[in-house]
């Protein structure tokens, strides 16, 4: 076995191991701000509809307090 033989037996597995490492983090780290976004997304939804009932409930106080 030569020199250049064996240091691509050595480099080339680690070489891939480090693309496919680094494009794993990549995609996961782009999916992990996309489930913020889609939380924060909810979140604005989940106070419009809180809002929403709030303001039901306000007028229903004052429904109450006429009687």
């Amino acid at each position: 076995m030569t020199n250049v033989q064996f240091y691509f037996a050595l480099g080339l597995p680690m070489f891939s191991i480090l693309v496919v490492w680094l494009g794993t983090t990549m995609i996961n780290s782009r999916a992990i701000n996309a489930l913020g976004q889609r939380i924060d997304d909810l979140r604005s939804e989940m106070r419009a509809g809180f809002a929403s009932v709030n303001e039901r409930l306000g007028r229903l106080e004052t429904r109450f307090d006429r009687i």
